[in-house]
């Protein structure tokens, strides 16, 4: 959809590549893809407007991620950014 805007285009079909499965699958962008991906999009601008991250629990899928290592429901462990400093300015506290 992307590039549909900046090129001036229609594109009717495009491909996920599963890396670790070496696999990819067509995949029809019709009205009803275009609809869920603008659905989405702006659910994420109205999340991002809030200053809203949504918690998310990890699942058996998490495992087979290339973004595993990455991702953000394990870097949300902490209720708080508050709680994450009061953690970490203790542990630095302690150490010196």
């Amino acid at each position: 959809m992307c590039l549909e805007e900046m090129l001036l285009c229609t594109i009717p079909e495009g491909f996920l590549f599963y890396g670790e499965p070496k696999r990819r699958l067509k995949v029809m962008l019709d009205e009803e893809i275009r609809e869920q991906v603008k659905a989405i999009c702006q659910e994420m601008h109205e999340l991002y407007d809030r200053r809203y991250t949504p918690k998310v629990k990890p699942t058996k899928g998490c495992k087979a991620c290339s973004l595993s290592e990455l991702c953000l429901p394990k870097l949300c462990k902490n209720p708080s950014a508050l709680a994450y400093m009061k953690e970490n300015v203790a542990e630095i506290e302690v150490n010196q």
